[in-house]
């Protein structure tokens, strides 16, 4: 992969991570305002004396921190739909780049090898027509091994 592809890839990671940062961020503001709330209505239950008063306002801050809660749920399921997306492009991308990179390196191997049986079948004809010219040398040369 590219350098240029990973950093592309880890600034999309990046953004989204930081996307995901603010709305926890601004869920968890939302959760404590939700709390504030339920400890205001709290109050208001003590002051209001009935059970029935203190069900009816004590129901929205339930409906509101339920609410805060399965919002916070969604998104961090989206976030994390999101990133095994992410992912799996990027492992796509990868596998890709590998396999092009061994098919080319395979290609060049087998031509190295085609040009390395070329330069001996040359060496290998020179050097025996340099014997063929130079018989009297190969007699010397097998003299001195007999004896």
């Amino acid at each position: 992969m590219s350098k240029t592809a990973q950093k592309r890839n880890r600034a999309q990671l990046e953004a989204l991570a930081a996307q995901q940062a603010q709305e926890i961020a601004e869920l968890r503001g939302q959760l404590e305002k939700a709390q504030a709330q339920l400890h205001e209505r709290e109050i208001v239950c003590e002051r209001a004396g009935t059970m029935a008063d203190a069900a009816m306002t004590l129901n929205g801050v339930f409906k509101a921190a339920d609410d805060a809660a399965a919002q916070y749920l969604e998104n961090i399921r989206a976030f994390t739909e999101e990133q095994h997306k992410v992912c799996a492009q990027i492992e796509r991308t990868t596998r890709e780049q590998a396999e092009a990179m061994l098919r080319e390196t395979e290609e060049r191997c087998r031509a190295r090898e085609r040009e390395a049986d070329a330069y001996w079948e040359k060496l290998s004809a020179k050097f025996e027509q340099f014997c063929a010219e130079h018989k009297e040398l190969r007699e010397l040369l097998d003299e001195g091994r007999k004896s």
